[in-house]
């Protein structure tokens, strides 16, 4: 890489960034025309943006500057996409993950964490269910008919990742099993703070007295989508 813009563009998408306004609105005081015209190298980093630069991308400025060893590793493969903030008409959207990892409802799956699409949600909408950080909501299908009627084979869920703690909230949750995921319903026992992990379809065994650090919850679920 021979050039600012060609190293300030690497960096970007080494950290996750798909484009130059998703950085823009990660940084403050800097345009996403600003960064397009720097990677393009229509205009030179000075100095300052790019120690602003190197602070979100971490990077050192230097390298941004000059160039050199310091950088992203180059052979590295392709990060995880970060949630983007997308604009359609006056309405904002947030672009969440897909993952191809089925939960199980039933027996398991197995879990793969590469992304297979992305779905839309209003962004007004989503902050009135959860205040997670965008990246770490994502959306996995149910797999089996263990938590029929509330959830069905290929069902889609929306999993807030930062609610690990069904002592806190009962609710349902993604549990990880031996052999995949697995949404199950999960409520605490108010004095002595056990688990029971229950399935809607009477068919499952229900598990009780389960204490919290024997079992790794992942999310909460907090939506659900189905196809009529």
């Amino acid at each position: 890489m021979e050039t600012q813009g060609e190293r300030l563009k690497f960096a970007r998408k080494a950290a996750g960034y798909e484009s130059a306004a998703a950085l823009a609105r990660r940084m403050s005081g800097i345009h996403d025309s600003t960064v397009r015209a720097h990677e393009a190298d229509a205009r030179g980093i000075t100095s300052k943006r790019a120690r602003q630069y190197a602070s979100t991308l971490k990077v050192p400025a230097n390298w941004i500057l000059y160039g050199g060893d310091d950088g992203p590793d180059e052979t590295a493969g392709p990060p995880p996409r970060r949630a983007e903030i997308i604009e359609i008409g006056k309405d904002e959207y947030a672009s969440i993950a897909i993952y191809p990892s089925r939960a199980a409802a039933g027996a398991g799956a197995v879990a793969n964490d590469t992304e297979v699409g992305r779905v839309l949600f209003r962004l007004q909408w989503l902050r009135s269910v959860s205040r997670a950080p965008l990246d770490r909501l994502g959306v996995i299908e149910v797999d089996g008919d263990s938590m029929e009627p509330a959830l069905r084979s290929g069902d889609h869920v929306l999993v807030d990742t930062t609610e690990t703690r069904p002592r806190r909230k009962d609710g349902l949750y993604v549990l990880r099993a031996d052999d995949g995921l697995q949404v199950k319903r999960v409520s605490a026992h108010p004095v002595n703070g056990l688990l029971t992990i229950a399935s809607d379809n009477p068919a499952y065994q229900t598990y009780p007295d389960i204490k919290p650090g024997a079992i790794e919850v992942l999310g909460r679920v907090i939506w659900l989508g189905r196809r009529v």
